[in-house]
């Protein structure tokens, strides 16, 4: 929940939480509505080749973990008021609640509202018995499986998609494997690895453009991502692209190659310099934001994960203090010999699809590019119904 601390808005913010927590009021209507948005969403899934693609890399890639796939709308007929109600109840744990402040607002009077409304408060009705967050477990997937849209036009979307352990995960094991010189405070710090990989994804990102958007000519767009899922402590490695419909195997094999070459360390100090300079003059600017603090924040205390305060401080110094060499040894180190699997969607007047995957190279190794299932990411009908308590509540009180 984002509120305004103008006037009485942090009162306000601290009365909405807890009236969430104590006296939820619920409304059959709101549930619809929230029903009905997300099967219109699910409708939406199944005409964007774009969407479709990258939701089933990932699916497939969480070995068809329930947790993440938009639900169908079959899975959301069968969602009934009363068993959204008391799935809700039951998670109402306010020792699992992180709140996080950020802006311009009286701490002294921020800590007086906590207390008095959070500092008595015990439970929610029956709550469920803590638990750990169960593992996801990460797969590989050969089937040559193919992703049809109907569209009048010609044209297809490639995603590959891999993962890596998550960005708190560094060891010293991993420092070992680094040059003698790699053991400074900063080689230490659990944020090192992460920010070495950020540099790494803006530099593929810069060479993926030039080299098979602008000098090839091979697709209209594509682009490099990592995804980190923290309370799960693994990250997701996607990149997608558009490329010209008759030349997608030409494509695969460009990317492939182009990735491969910066895996084995061959990035220039020039390519260096023009994708960690942006970044620190974009920290400098995110830096003044509400929004990006919050970001900051989240999951500090979350006892799900590793993250402390340590990895939030001085973080424009850390960024200037990273060296080619420190991203060639981390960042190149653990894209190299990952799993890469791929998902090619199609429009239902491209026709020869099927001559296209078998022979695909292999991306960073001797591991076989791999596709995947058709899928969506993660069911929020329970979050979208959270709407109904905050608005019920206001219409109980007179707002």
């Amino acid at each position: 929940m984002w509120a305004g601390t103008a006037g009485h808005g942090l009162k306000r913010a601290f009365e909405t939480l807890f009236a969430y927590f104590t006296t939820p009021v619920w409304e059959t209507s709101s549930f619809e509505r929230a029903r009905k948005e997300r099967m219109l969403l699910f409708e939406e899934l199944q005409h964007e080749i774009e969407r479709r693609v990258q939701e089933a890399a990932y699916l497939n890639l969480v070995g068809g973990d329930k947790r993440f796939p938009t639900s169908s709308k079959k899975c959301l007929r069968r969602i009934n008021f009363d068993d959204l109600q008391q799935t809700i109840m039951r998670a109402l744990d306010p020792a699992k609640m992180e709140v996080i402040l950020v802006g311009d607002f009286d701490p002294k009077e921020a800590e007086m509202h906590f207390a008095s409304y959070f500092g008595a408060m015990r439970g929610v009705g029956v709550v469920d018995p803590p638990r750990a967050i169960p593992d996801v477990r990460l797969t590989s997937n050969e089937d040559v499986t193919k992703l049809s849209v109907y569209d009048q036009e010609n044209r297809a979307v490639v995603g590959f998609t891999g993962h890596l352990r998550g960005r708190w995960s560094m060891t010293d094991l991993d420092l070992q494997a680094f040059p003698g010189s790699y053991t400074t405070p900063k080689h230490a710090d659990k944020a090192f690895g992460s920010r070495c990989l950020t540099v790494l994804s803006e530099i593929i990102n810069n060479r993926l453009y030039k080299e098979i958007r602008e000098e090839q000519k091979l697709t209209y767009w594509v682009s490099f991502g990592l995804s980190y899922l923290d309370t799960h402590d693994f990250s997701i490695v996607t990149i997608r692209m558009s490329p010209l419909a008759d030349r997608v195997e030409e494509a695969i094999g460009a990317v492939t190659l182009t990735l491969r070459n910066i895996v084995e360390g061959e990035i220039t100090e020039e390519e260096f310099n023009q994708a960690v300079s942006p970044m620190i003059a974009q920290c400098e600017s995110n830096l003044k934001l509400n929004s990006y603090w919050v970001s900051l924040l989240s999951n500090v205390t979350s006892s799900n994960c590793v993250k402390d305060a340590s990895c939030i401080v001085k973080i424009r110094e850390a960024y200037s203090s990273l060296t080619l060499e420190d991203v060639k040894a981390y960042g190149c180190g653990q894209l190299r010999g990952m799993p890469m699997q791929v998902t090619l969607g199609e429009t239902r007047s491209y026709r020869n699809l099927q001559d296209i995957l078998p022979d695909a190279p292999s991306v960073l190794g001797d591991l076989p590019l791999r596709t995947l299932p058709i899928i969506a990411t993660g069911l929020a009908l329970a979050i979208a119904g959270t709407s109904m308590l905050v608005r019920s509540w206001r219409k109980a009180r007179g707002h």
